[in-house]
């Protein structure tokens, strides 16, 4: 396991879909239910994570913890075969506004694509 993934990233979702990153090295927090995934993101912030990627069903749960303007972990939502939507990019596009002040670098690399 590297450096970079031991102890410093970790997954929130699904236990059927989590089965899938056991082989990462990632730390799994299987849930099923609003109050299993609002513990789970308890610990993640108790263990000091730097990265959490959580399954977009649940990630409703961190808008209040956004506004608390912490630094870490940083959360990023994934989607499953099940889900239609995908919330990934309006995240990042959150984050790059955050970090830049502006999604230009974004929307210029859209318009290249």
């Amino acid at each position: 396991m590297s450096e970079v993934t031991k102890g410093k990233v970790a997954i929130i979702g699904d236990p059927d879909i989590l089965l899938i990153f056991k082989f990462l090295g990632l730390s799994l927090f299987p849930v099923q239910t609003e109050n299993e995934a609002r513990e789970a993101l308890k610990e993640v912030e108790a263990r000091n994570f730097k990265l959490c990627l959580l399954q977009q069903n649940f990630y409703f749960l961190i808008a209040e913890r956004e506004k608390r303007k912490e630094k870490w972990p940083v959360f990023l939502p994934f989607r499953d075969y099940r889900q239609s939507e995908d919330l990934l990019q309006e995240g990042i596009k959150k984050m790059m506004i955050k970090a830049t002040g502006s999604d230009t670098l974004l929307r210029k690399g859209q318009k290249e694509g």
